[in-house]
């Protein structure tokens, strides 16, 4: 069954819980605030920041965007697109692995491939199998035999193995399919960027995603476009991927940052996704390139500037929370709308902002409580695979 774009929208990220480590850095967020952001000025803040503040707001917006796609559906095309907000945590995840695995090789002269994938496990998998284990443990106990049970237990093997973009989607864990397309970039970007180096991984990208635009398109037949629609998400990640290549290039850098180092800059992303939204049917073909590339410049937009039009908005201390639970409020928003389901109902119209209330307030919650209690005891411990210079 093909990815398409409701299926997108079940997915959220963990990339954004990706933090540069301080020994790759020499100063903190706020040290480029005194500096004119241009040129060499803008260069050299950006480097110095180990942590985008700004990207807390942009998580906020895409786990909110998600939230909002899995309440009752309201049928106006713009109030449609909240599985949008995946394409945007895929292009974030991108820009972030690769910003950090650039910066260590740069301040460690390698790639340890054995500490990225132990930070990345410790981030990743223990809230992901409690939570498909504890799905699967309460089925097998309480409603063995039944037809949710059984559909359940039949797809269990991709989510165990991180492959189900490639398998079936309707069950209870559909919302996971993102998480192996994230586990899938992870297993092979990293190696290929230690290994031939960033110029040769780079041209095997731009070959992957001219491509796969290539079967988006058509060229190759009506049957390509079904193929384009399963890579469609590795074609976000790249642009991210893209991004933070150009971003860490001085010259590249100083062209991006003549437009987006602009205070306003970000207004421009921020409309064009607007106007989007708008477009009706199918996103394939242009529609998806133009918004995963608006996107990409969005991203470009809150990191290039410190300081930004939307700086205020993005830092706000619940957004910023927001942005920092948002894969656990990904992986248990669905167990949380049960209740508000049972209470609300699901039918679409007015009850529609009413359940997006109850149902966010709750994941928030939750997603709070799990974060404290449970995933900041492995986040710690990632400390213990940050690289010394």
């Amino acid at each position: 069954m093909e990815s398409n774009d409701s299926e997108r929208a079940t997915a959220t990220q963990n990339c954004g819980e990706v933090e540069l480590p301080p020994r790759f850095s020499s100063g903190s967020a706020d040290a480029g605030h005194g500096e004119a952001e241009r040129g060499a000025d803008a260069y050299s803040a950006y480097r110095r920041r180990r942590h985008f503040a700004s990207l807390d707001g942009v998580r906020c917006v895409s786990i909110l965007a998600v939230l909002w796609h899995h309440s009752p559906t309201i049928d106006f095309t713009p109030l449609t697109r909240g599985f949008l907000g995946v394409d945007l945590f895929f292009v974030l995840s991108g820009f972030l692995i690769t910003t950090l695995l650039l910066r260590e090789r740069d301040a460690t002269g390698t790639i340890s491939l054995r500490a990225f994938y132990m930070r990345r496990v410790l981030r990743i998998f223990p809230l992901y199998y409690a939570v498909l284990f504890g799905q699967a443990l309460v089925l097998a106990l309480l409603k063995p035999g039944s037809e949710m049970a059984k559909g359940f237990f039949d797809v269990l093997p991709w989510y165990v193995t991180y492959t189900a973009n490639w398998g079936p989607k309707e069950n209870l864990f559909a919302h996971a399919w993102s998480l192996a397309v994230e586990e899938q970039f992870y297993l092979v970007w990293p190696p290929l960027l230690a290994l031939l180096g960033m110029r040769a991984a780079t041209w095997l990208l731009v070959a992957f995603l001219a491509l796969n635009q290539a079967l988006d398109f058509g060229a190759f037949g009506p049957e390509s476009i079904h193929l384009a629609r399963k890579l469609a998400s590795f074609s976000a990640v790249g642009l991210g991927v893209l991004l933070a290549r150009l971003l860490h290039s001085p010259p590249s850098f100083a062209r991006i940052a003549a437009w987006t180092g602009n205070h306003h800059f970000v207004w421009l992303p921020i409309a064009a996704l607007a106007g989007l939204v708008w477009i009706p049917g199918d996103i394939g073909g242009w529609p998806r390139l133009c918004i995963h590339l608006t996107m990409a410049a969005l991203v470009a937009a809150v990191v290039v500037p410190e300081r930004h039009a939307l700086m205020g908005l993005f830092r706000h201390r619940l957004v910023r929370h927001i942005g920092m639970i948002s894969y656990g409020m990904y992986l248990l928003h669905q167990l949380c709308y049960i209740p508000v389901a049972r209470v609300v109902g699901r039918e679409p119209g007015w009850k529609t902002p009413v359940f997006f209330a109850l149902g966010t307030v709750a994941t928030v919650v939750v997603a709070t409580f799990s974060y404290r209690t449970f995933e900041s005891y492995f986040l710690r411990l990632k400390t213990r695979f940050e690289r010394k210079r």
